[in-house]
Parts: structure tokens; C-alpha cells; sequence
């Protein structure tokens, strides 16, 4: 698929214009060249806003009506059209996409919208062109991905100095690509079918649908905590977007001294997340082992002297005895001895025997009965000594430990206190007034990440619970035949749940490991500095990380060149895993790489990286000088984008670049 021409009436600066394109099969390139102010960056958004009816790269509101039309050209009641058109091609196809919006002149001699913007879609069809829908070209074209096919080239630099949201929104994105949302959709249905079965069988069975409830509420508090973790992680983002906002405008500021203490505070704050966690973690087993054991450790003495009871009643021949009370009991009860005798008759000799029986009974004590069970838990006692033994020992170490954590995070807040202290002290008001706003929105943050580690806890010990709950319903419903059909399709439900799970988990894993290998591959194939890089990790948020030798995060100390690499390794990567074969317009992409050697190497590669789809290059004159020009490869098509002005407004077409 590409772009066979695109025609602007009235847009912007783009007054009446239509740039052509060729066949990408031979050269894929197109080179659009023109100065700062000349329309390269309002193409871009004329692209999008024609495809998703939005100005992605706009940085003001300003109206897209031609200022010359509007201010030279219409009369009170005129009507004036702002139309964008794309035509897209493929081997056997053709697509066409225009987008127009209207204004109209008043009485006043404003200029307001007159009619919204409203798409049209013609597709090739049988008997020629006809009507479609816009679906049609943003199902080929996803808006929710939009910013990895029309982009400037600094997000490619900017990406690896920003990461963290503009990582989750490609996590996202990716998620889109493997069509997650339909996955989840299945699993939704399935758990309200299991949900439904399971509600059937308690109508059956009072036991049942007692225990079903049970589980159920377990389930409504464990959503509930969801709900408010989810929402807690939507402020986190907006709060971590917030700073990242900030940070960029610290970074900006020309002091070395400066920047060096914002990336001292972030590594800080990164090492104070990670201790934070086995501090947590720490005081988790501390508390387990104290739960655990405690009651053990209380009950020591009785435990000890329940121990030397048995002792001393074992030394003394009690136990075991040769007879157990009861059982002499039962013989004079019948009346009759083991041996076989009568001890019920009335003569001399029986009477005899029966009262020496009866004096062994008074003899007995009571404990013979119980004599096994002493044994049994002489043995017991033992073990649960042995096993508190070193109760002492172990809680020092768990304490030990929490206090060394402790200490470590103390010192690293002091250190942070100190570098918020400096930073604040800076003699620029700006500089004052954006880090206060730093400190409070990370205040907050911590706040909020506080109130999701406490609802996550929450729903830890609610699963536990609900899994309890869920053995009890189970031995309920076992035996239970007028269940077993219904049983059996819950079971299956419950199944399939899990099954969906992991397979959503598996595809993430797949494409996410499949795209860090492609990285990879292409950053080491085409970083030409002698500084080897030993590979590339991307994160489960996508994060995306140079190694050094050392496996070290090495992206923070990239070069322009080097990081401008990477993003288009991780960009192509991006586009051959999602499978959209589109046309990609970039904007500037040599901004920020210095002149020389690494800006010609990054023209040379620039094509190879994008080869077997149509790219068009949006150029400065600065960036696009004769040796650059030279290096680019496979370019098609030059473009020059002619600027006209005068007092009413500007005007902007191409000519081919001579």
C-alpha cells in the first residue's frame, strides 16, 4: 500500500497544491525539502487529519482555513472549503480518502466553521469506484497507531530520554496489534458462563448456593479492590506524565550541574523504589514467621511442663501400663475375667476373685486410659520444641534486616532531600517554580502508589480467602449427582479461563521477545562506533534499553546518532511485527544527530532500515546538504516546497527538486 498523490485545497499554507508519488517497488524514497515555516510539519498533520479527521503535530488551535483565502478572498456570506485528499494504491487496488470542512463568512466579517469536518471513501470496485467508509482505510491504517507511520524524527530520540508513558502507550498499542482486546472479550463470556453455572447449582441445593455466596462476595470485594487499584494507576499515570512534563523542562536548562543532579535523583529514586520493595517483602516474612509461630512460642512452658509430666509418669511405669483402667472396668462390668472365669457368682471363690479385680481397678489411675495419646504427644511436643528453638535466633535476623533497608532508604531520602534543596536554591524562577511542582506531584504519587500496594495487599489476602471459600464450596457439591451436569460446564468454564490467560500471557511474551531480537539484530548491525553494545532489553512496558558489555542500561549516556539508531531499529522492529504494510512520513529525521560522519551514516542507514515500503523524508535545508543527499538511498522523487507571503498570509506548493 502506498500513497499515489495527495491534493490540499485551502489548507493552511497549503493553498492549492498536489504532490505526486511513484511506485515504491524500485525506489521507495520521496525527499519533501523545505525551510522552517514552509508547510513540511502541516503536511504531516494534513495526512491525519484527512485519514482520523485530527491534527496530530499541531501546536496551536489556530484555524486551518487559508489566511489568504480568509482575509483576501471571501465576502460576507461566502463559503470557503478546506479539503485534504489521499489516494492509496496497492498491486491490485485503489483507495481514496478526502476530508473537507467549511467556513463561512458572517456579518462581522468573522470567519466560523460552517460545516464539520465530514470523510468520504471511494474504493475500487467491479464497475469502478465506489462508495465506502472510512473504517475501510483506518482498519489498514490504525489510528491507535498512528504515531509509529507519521511521525517527527526527534520522538525517535526523545522516546529513550522519556520512556516510562510513552512506553506503556506502545504496550498498548501492542496489545492492539495482537488483537488482545478480543481474547478478553472470549474470556469475559466464558467467566459469565461459569458465573452462571455455578449460580444454577446453588438453586439445586441450599449447601451449595450457602458456600456459592460466599465465594461470590470473596470475588465483589476482590473487583473492588480492582476497580480502585485501576483507578489509583490511572492518577499514578497522569501524575507520572506530569513530571515527566516538568522533567523535560529541567533537563532544558543550560547547567551541568543541574542536570547531573536530576539524574542523580532518578537513579536515587529508582534504588529507593527497589529497597522499598525488600523492605516490604522483608517485613511480609517477618510478620508470617511471628504469625506462624508466636502462639508456639507462648505456649513454651506449658509445653515444657506437659513434657515433663509424661516424663515423669513414663519413669514411674504409668505409662505405659499393663492395663488400662477402662478395660477392668468392662470385665467387671460383664462379669466375667479374660481368663474366663465368673466374677458375677455368689460363691466364696468368686466373690474372691472379684474383689482382688475391683482393688487392682481403685489401683488404676485414670491417665492409663489416655496413655497412647501421651506417647503420641510426647513426640509432637518434641518437634514443635525443635522447631521454635531458634524462634530468637531467626526474628533477629528478619529484624536485622528490615533496620539495614531502613537505614539504606534514609540515606538515599537525605540524599534526594539534599539534591530537591539544590535544585530549589537555583537562581531561576522557572527552574524554582518547576521543581516545587515536581516535589508536590511526587508527593502525590507516593501517596497514590502507597494506596495501590495497600489495595494490592487487600486483594492478595481476599484470593487466598476466596480460594478457601472455593475448596468448601467444591466438598459441598461433591456426591451431589442432580449437579454433576451442571457441575461439569462450570468446570470446563473454569478451565478455558485459565487456558485464556495463559495464552494471552504467551502472545504478549512472543511478540514483546520477538521485537527486543529485531532491536536488537539491527542495533548491533548498524551501530558503527567502535563502543560494542551487547544487545538490547526491552522491558514488560516495553522500556527499551541499550546494554553495554556489562549488560548495563547504557541509554542514558547515548549519543544523538546512537539513540536515533535505536529508535529506528525499535521502530522497524515495531512495523514488521504488526504487519501493516504502510506508508511511513517522517519528519526531520536528522534532527539532533551532529553533523559530519554520524549524520551520513544515519542517511545511508535510514533507507536500509525502511526498505520494501514507501517512506517519505520531510527535510530542513540544513538537514538535507549535498553529501547527505548523496548517502540517501533508493530516493524516487526530490521535492522542493516553494513559499510565498505578503500581508494577507502565506501560500505553499512543491516543485521537483532540482
Amino acid at each position: 500500500m502506498w500513497i499515489d498523490y495527495i491534493e490540499l485545497e485551502n489548507y493552511r499554507q497549503w493553498k492549492d497544491a498536489r504532490i505526486e508519488f511513484n511506485n515504491p517497488k524500485e525506489n521507495n524514497v520521496t525527499v519533501i525539502k523545505g525551510d522552517m515555516g514552509a508547510g513540511k510539519t502541516n503536511l504531516l498533520n494534513a495526512i491525519t487529519w484527512c485519514l482520523y479527521q485530527d491534527e496530530k503535530y499541531l501546536d496551536t488551535d489556530y484555524d486551518m482555513l487559508n489566511s489568504i483565502v480568509k482575509r483576501g478572498e471571501m465576502d460576507t456570506g461566502d463559503i470557503a472549503t478546506v479539503r485534504v485528499k489521499i489516494q492509496f494504491k496497492s498491486e491490485n487496488n485503489r483507495q481514496i480518502i478526502e476530508t473537507i470542512k467549511e467556513f463561512k463568512k458572517t456579518g462581522e466579517g468573522e470567519v466560523t466553521e460552517f460545516r464539520p469536518a465530514e470523510s468520504n471513501v471511494k474504493v475500487k470496485g467491479e464497475g469502478g469506484m465506489v462508495k465506502g467508509t472510512p473504517s475501510v482505510i483506518r482498519k489498514q491504517i490504525p489510528e491507535a497507531l498512528y504515531r509509529y507511520f507519521f511521525f517527527g524524527g526527534e520522538i525517535l530520540s526523545r522516546y529513550f530520554r522519556e520512556r516510562g508513558t510513552s512506553a506503556e502507550n506502545i504496550r498498548e498499542a501492542i496489545e492492539n496489534i495482537a488483537q488482545i482486546s478480543k481474547l478478553e472479550d472470549v474470556y469475559e463470556h466464558t467467566r459469565s458462563l461459569k458465573e452462571e453455572y455455578r449460580r444454577n447449582a446453588g438453586k439445586k441445593d441450599s449447601d451449595v448456593e450457602k458456600k456459592r455466596r460466599k465465594v461470590e462476595r470473596k470475588e465483589e470485594k476482590i473487583e473492588g479492590c480492582d476497580e480502585k487499584i485501576s483507578d489509583f494507576e490511572e492518577r499514578e499515570k497522569e501524575l507520572k506524565e506530569k513530571i515527566e512534563e516538568l522533567d523535560k523542562k529541567l533537563r532544558g536548562v543550560d547547567a551541568e550541574e543541574i542536570e547531573e543532579k536530576q539524574k542523580k535523583r532518578k537513579n536515587l529514586e529508582k534504588e529507593v523504589d527497589k529497597l522499598e520493595d525488600k523492605l516490604k517483602s522483608a517485613k511480609e516474612r517477618k510478620e508470617n514467621y511471628i504469625i506462624e509461630h508466636t502462639p508456639l512460642v507462648f505456649s513454651l512452658d506449658q509445653l515444657n511442663e506437659t513434657r515433663e509430666l509424661i516424663r515423669d509418669k513414663k519413669d514411674t511405669g504409668d505409662i505405659p501400663p499393663n492395663f488400662r483402667k477402662e478395660f477392668i472396668e468392662n470385665l467387671l462390668e460383664d462379669g466375667e475375667c479374660i481368663c474366663g472365669s465368673s466374677l458375677s457368682g455368689d460363691t466364696e471363690e468368686e466373690k474372691e476373685r472379684r474383689k482382688k479385680l475391683e482393688e487392682v481397678y481403685e489401683r488404676t489411675e485414670e491417665i492409663s486410659n489416655i496413655s497412647e495419646g501421651l506417647i503420641d504427644l510426647k513426640g509432637n511436643i518434641r518437634s514443635i520444641l525443635e522447631n521454635i528453638s531458634n524462634f530468637e535466633e531467626r526474628i533477629e535476623e528478619l529484624t536485622s534486616e528490615i533496620e539495614d533497608r531502613e537505614k539504606q532508604i534514609k540515606e538515599k531520602n537525605e540524599t534526594l532531600k539534599e539534591i530537591s534543596s539544590f535544585l530549589s536554591s537555583v537562581n531561576e524562577e522557572n527552574v524554582v517554580n518547576w521543581n516545587n511542582r515536581r516535589e508536590k506531584l511526587s508527593e502525590k504519587r507516593e501517596d497514590v502508589l502507597q494506596e495501590i500496594g495497600e489495595y494490592e495487599n487487600e486483594k492478595t489476602r481476599l484470593e487466598k480467602e476466596k480460594k478457601e471459600a472455593e475448596k468448601e464450596l467444591r466438598k459441598t457439591e461433591k456426591g451431589k449427582k442432580e449437579l454433576e451436569g451442571i457441575l461439569e460446564k462450570r468446570d470446563f468454564c473454569l478451565e478455558a479461563e485459565e487456558a485464556l490467560e495463559e495464552m494471552k500471557e504467551e502472545i504478549v511474551e512472543e511478540i514483546r521477545s520477538e521485537v527486543e531480537k529485531n532491536t536488537e539484530e539491527q542495533f548491533l548491525q548498524y551501530n558503527w562506533k567502535e563502543r560494542v553494545f551487547n544487545g538490547v532489553k526491552i522491558a514488560e512496558n516495553y522500556d527499551v534499553s541499550a546494554l553495554d558489555r556489562e549488560n548495563n542500561d547504557a541509554t542514558g549516556v547515548l549519543s544523538g546518532g546512537e539513540r536515533k539508531v535505536l529508535g529506528l531499529s525499535f521502530l522497524s522492529s515495531l512495523n514488521v511485527v504488526s504487519g501493516f504494510k504502510v506508508p511511513l512520513v517522517i519528519d526531520s529525521p536528522l534532527t539532533d544527530i551532529e553533523e559530519g560522519e554520524p549524520r551520513l551514516q544515519i542517511a545511508r542507514i535510514l533507507p536500509e532500515y525502511l526498505e520494501e515500503r514507501q517512506v517519505i523524508f520531510l527535510v530542513k535545508r540544513a538537514e538535507y546538504t549535498p553529501d547527505v543527499r548523496e548517502k540517501f538511498a533508493g530516493v524516487e522523487k526530490e521535492y522542493v516546497i516553494k513559499f510565498k507571503e505578503n500581508t494577507l498570509g502565506s501560500k505553499a506548493w512543491v516543485e521537483e527538486y532540482e
